[in-house]
């Protein structure tokens, strides 16, 4: 018979002990690795800990988990992703920014299922009703979807914003450009010779810890745009504090014109894979006639994963149809919500969200929506209603 798990909390991440090694699987991804992780911890007041499953003595998965106090500073809020709610008091489990979460150990789901019990009870016991866990992975929502003997486990609901990946084929640009088709081709051509003849413009190789400050406000504008009310102090202590704990795995181009920085662009590589974080460009050089801007996310990010040898970029949630045209490809993303350890969507309603959220994706994609993976996601969301 297998033993039950156990639960315990681990205040940081150097008191995760063995547990810690769960985090560096390449499935974690970059917004669930220890690097992005201790950034969150170091720019936040809220209350971040780690919830540890284990089988005998042996950590089988590991969550951070948060208990938010400063509910109108912070980029998203869950009762924006469930609209028909209140805002009211709730634990996350998950990482508190980023656009993916994984929760990181072997494929578990009794461990999984105990894990969100204990979270359940901490919630009450902190006087919030609500638990939720944001931009879930599939693997990790199959794994919650599961559930053990007992009640039903809680459905997870797909998200209005999937993730974006961008392989990159072959050993070269020109091996990526053979692959997206002929027209497309010559239209990335045409812009990448739009770029060259910009007057002024030049990308150089940067160091984020020498280039914070004159950065900083790019990053404002780019995220203002998006309605972020993050701040300029927000900003600094975010790339501050990604400069100490990630320098070493950053990749940074900035922009410059004439001289000055107008933009740039910071990546992070994590387990075979370029992470996108910011991208930024002042908004008088936002236009199709100088395409500087898709430059930077596409073409210097393919050059840095084919120096590097890696699989390809993650280029975020957003201006999906801008991303599908260059040939990326989107994958699924999940949320999830129990209040007072029930589950509150009942499988009729996930199927009327279910095509809600792809109606705004389908928006989003415009004439490059991907068919067979709108669909695909469809049948998924279905079968967690369904139960199987």
């Amino acid at each position: 018979m297998t033993p039950a798990a156990q639960i315990t909390v681990a205040d940081d991440l150097d008191d995760l002990g063995a547990a810690a090694g769960l985090l560096d699987h390449p499935a974690n991804g970059f917004y669930s690795s220890p690097p992005w992780l201790a950034v969150c911890a170091d720019i936040s007041d809220d209350l971040q800990r780690y919830f540890v499953a284990g089988r005998s003595g042996r950590p089988v998965t590991t969550v951070p988990f948060v208990l938010p106090t400063d509910e109108p500073t912070v980029a998203y809020r869950p009762h924006v992703l469930y609209p028909f709610r209140q805002p009211e008091p709730y634990l996350l489990l998950g990482q508190r920014r980023g656009y993916r979460t994984h929760w990181a150990g072997e494929p578990d789901p009794a461990a999984a299922g105990a894990l969100l019990g204990e979270a359940v009870r901490l919630a009450a016991e902190h006087g919030r009703p609500w638990v939720y866990a944001l931009h879930l992975t599939t693997a990790t929502a199959d794994l919650i979807a599961t559930g053990t003997d007992g009640d039903r486990p809680p459905i997870p609901v797909l998200s209005a914003q999937p993730e974006c990946f961008l392989p990159a084929p072959g050993g070269s640009v020109e091996d990526y450009l053979e692959g997206v088709g002929k027209r497309r081709r010559a239209e990335l051509l045409n812009q990448y010779r739009r770029v060259l003849r910009a007057p002024g413009i030049r990308f150089r190789a940067g160091r984020l810890a020498d280039e914070v400050t004159a950065l900083a406000p790019l990053a404002l504008q780019a995220v203002a745009r998006h309605g972020s009310p993050r701040t300029l102090a927000d900003i600094v202590a975010e790339l501050d504090a990604l400069a100490r704990y990630a320098g070493d795995i950053e990749s940074l181009v900035v922009v410059e014109e004439n001289g000055q920085p107008v933009g740039f662009g910071l990546w992070y590589e994590w387990q075979g894979r370029l992470w996108g974080r910011h991208a930024a460009l002042v908004e008088r050089l936002r236009t199709s006639a100088t395409p500087i801007l898709f430059h930077l996310l596409f073409r210097c990010a393919l050059e840095i994963c084919y120096e590097r040898g890696l699989d390809g970029v993650h280029l975020g949630p957003t201006n999906l149809a801008a991303k599908l045209r260059r040939g990326a490809r989107l994958e699924p993303l999940w949320h999830l919500s129990v209040c007072e350890g029930r589950e509150v969507l009942r499988p009729e309603n996930v199927r009327q969200a279910t095509e809600e959220v792809l109606r705004m994706i389908g928006t989003d994609c415009g004439r490059y929506a991907p068919a067979e993976e709108l669909a695909a996601m469809r049948r998924k969301a279905f079968r967690y209603a369904e139960g199987n």
